[in-house]
């Protein structure tokens, strides 16, 4: 495991310098690496520095959550009220409020974009 991590460590600072990027952040990403448990504590609180058995230990930890065979109910969704009508004249108004240049939601629309599109049809 030490020979993995020290050949990790030494193609990490490679390629840094082959991108010429910051040998600083390379070097401090693969210190995160570096250090490895020596021991764990499984279920019946009994220490092992086994490496099979704490493999097991993080196995089981981490597939817990996503074992459960607990049976949720899904949350009812009422409508309590109608959805209003959206009048063309209230959008019109949006776009003319909206800032140039900025973007307006994850497709990256612009409000130039918007505004070149015409009216509603």
């Amino acid at each position: 495991m030490a020979y993995d991590y020290e050949n990790l460590r030494k193609e990490r600072l490679r390629e840094a310098a082959e991108d010429r990027a910051s040998l600083k952040k390379a070097w401090r990403e693969v210190q995160v690496c570096r250090k490895m448990p020596t021991a764990l504590v499984n279920e019946q609180d009994r220490r092992t520095t086994v490496r099979k058995e704490m493999e097991e230990i993080c196995q089981n930890y981490f597939n817990a959550p996503f074992a459960s065979t607990k049976s949720i109910a899904l949350p009812s969704i009422e409508r309590t009220e109608r959805v209003p009508e959206v009048l063309s004249a209230e959008i019109e108004k949006a776009v003319r409020q909206m800032k140039p240049g900025k973007a307006v939601g994850p497709g990256g629309t612009r409000a130039e974009e918007i505004r070149a599109g015409g009216g509603p049809s």
